[in-house]
């Protein structure tokens, strides 16, 4: 067995550097229209109310922290065994970006802090990446803000 096979079979392990079949490539081109439909179909039903849940906040938060984390992992050990630098820099985004999840999710529960006070913070979602993340805590004039009141 040449030296090269071994480093080709390690080298197509991984998902991100296998090619994609002529069947992905279909399925991608029919997913793609149907997610904005979904997200038309779903605008008539953006007034209504739906009834609080206290543990939602703090799952909210969570689930951005843990996806995050383990993209991280991933991405991190993939540059350790392929070293190209693609996948570091991503990493390192998205480790740039656990800084931010982990602040709103210290920040939205009443657990984390000592002292129970009024508060105002951005009514945005976690929108996936740290610059939009930052530019809301900025200027609050560009997210709907709220205030909360804990007493």
């Amino acid at each position: 067995m040449p030296a090269g096979d071994g480093q080709m079979a390690q080298h197509l392990a991984f998902l991100s550097t296998e090619p994609a079949s002529r069947g992905e490539r279909q399925l991608a081109w029919i997913v793609a229209p149907v997610s904005p439909l979904a997200f038309v179909g779903g605008l008539p039903f953006v007034r209504v109310p739906l009834p609080p849940v206290p543990a939602f906040i703090p799952c909210n938060e969570a689930a951005p922290w843990i996806s995050d984390t383990i993209t991280t992992v991933l991405l991190f050990s993939q540059f350790v065994r392929l070293r190209p630098r693609a996948p570091l820099l991503l990493g390192t985004g998205y480790l740039f970006d656990l800084r931010f999840c982990f602040a709103d999710l210290t920040a939205e529960n009443p657990g984390f802090r000592p002292v129970a006070r009024p508060r105002v913070t951005g009514g945005c979602s976690h929108g996936g990446r740290a610059s939009k993340r930052r530019s809301t805590r900025r200027w609050p004039g560009s997210c709907r803000i709220r205030k909360i009141s804990l007493g």
